[in-house]
């Protein structure tokens, strides 16, 4: 065995400082083994530049619990198991195996390509699987500042990182570049949107310095959703936003203490934006499409047949305890605009109608 130290003095303290001094800081091996190397040195093994050409050193090691740092407020992978190759004009790490922040890591690298590139980018890789929700917990304690929790979520993924680095020794964090890419199934997050848990879900997932956005599909309570939700890093206190297409259901309406069945037969497609602030505050935008569905409010003397055309939009805005709704529906025969605050259990506090028409019954407005 010998140790890391043994292994940085064949790398030359002149050459590729910044990707030296990286590997010195953020590359450590329990054990370095299986060391073989060759130093061929000749009139001309020092090009015009000054730097070794790879041909004339080439020393190769196994290293075993191999600890590796990608980022100062990112966790190191740890418990690696790999290989090494330095030669005159390159050095590389590539690991078969480890963890990462308690997910188990598939492969992973660290390259520096040439020496005699001043300021040129090294390349940091990784693989891996695991819980999503640790991802999410990384992110959060880092320096992105990302209001969320991430207990809220569920499910496994696999993920692939990426980081180049340019190889000098002060790099500020705008010049690295880095992207997350991945996928998550059985999802789940807890209060997801209107007080419905997101479940069964699917997901791409991808990051990089400036944010994050996940697209995918899963059940927003008893409907099917397809989902984008995008979120900017370091952009002070501006939302996340949240773009989302679902069906209406006699279900649906059952959750918030309407009997659907009673009233709708079909489904209403609805096309919903959001922002979700801190602490998942959410004003949405929603429209309906009620087309292709049939409204039965006898009690009122209006009936919309199947293939009648309708719309509706409705304002959303959650508050501590409940939240309100804008609401504007039009038929041919009938027009509703309306502001509605509902409680917690989802019961009506207030009503405002601007105006509740019906065709050659009602057009009325106030206050309930």
């Amino acid at each position: 065995d010998v140790t890391k130290d043994t292994v940085m003095a064949f790398w030359p303290v002149g050459l590729g400082t910044g990707g030296r001094n990286f590997a010195r800081d953020n590359i450590e091996a329990g054990a370095i083994r299986d060391v073989k190397g060759h130093i061929d040195l000749k009139r001309d093994s020092f090009g015009e530049d000054g730097y070794l050409r790879d041909s004339d050193l080439e020393l190769t090691f196994v290293a075993e619990d191999a600890w590796v740092k990608f980022l100062s407020d990112l966790p190191p992978v740890e418990r690696g198991l790999g290989k090494g190759r330095l030669t005159g004009n390159s050095f590389r790490v590539t690991l078969d195996s480890g963890e990462y922040g308690g997910w188990d890591l598939d492969e992973g690298a660290f390259v520096m390509p040439a020496f005699n590139d001043h300021g040129g980018d090294f390349r940091v890789f990784a693989r891996g699987h695991g819980p999503i929700s640790l991802v999410m917990k990384m992110l959060v304690d880092s320096r992105l500042k990302i209001d969320f929790d991430p207990e809220r979520l569920s499910g496994n993924g696999e993920m692939t990182f990426e980081m180049f680095r340019p190889a000098l020794d002060d790099v500020p964090y705008e010049d690295i570049r880095f992207t997350a890419i991945g996928s998550v199934k059985d999802a789940g997050l807890k209060d997801a949107a209107l007080g419905f848990d997101l479940t069964d879900g699917s997901a791409k997932v991808n990051v990089d310095q400036d944010g994050m956005t996940i697209s995918g599909f899963g059940d927003l309570g008893p409907s099917p959703v397809q989902f984008t939700w995008r979120d900017a890093f370091n952009d002070g206190d501006q939302p996340s936003l949240l773009s989302a297409s679902s069906i209406v259901t006699p279900d649906f309406l059952n959750e918030f203490g309407v009997l659907g069945r009673a009233y709708l037969s079909g489904e209403i497609p609805i096309e919903v934006q959001a922002e979700i602030g801190e602490g998942s505050s959410i004003v949405a935008d929603t429209a309906l499409d009620l087309t292709e569905s049939r409204l039965d409010l006898s009690e009122i003397g209006w009936v919309k047949a199947r293939d009648k055309e309708a719309k509706a939009s409705v304002h959303y805005q959650g508050l501590k305890d409940g939240y309100t709704a804008t609401v504007v529906f039009h038929a041919d025969d009938a027009y509703l605009d309306g502001d509605f605050t509902l409680g917690g259990d989802s019961k009506l506090v207030s009503a405002t109608l601007r105006r509740a028409y019906l065709k050659n019954k009602a057009d009325v407005g106030g206050t309930v």
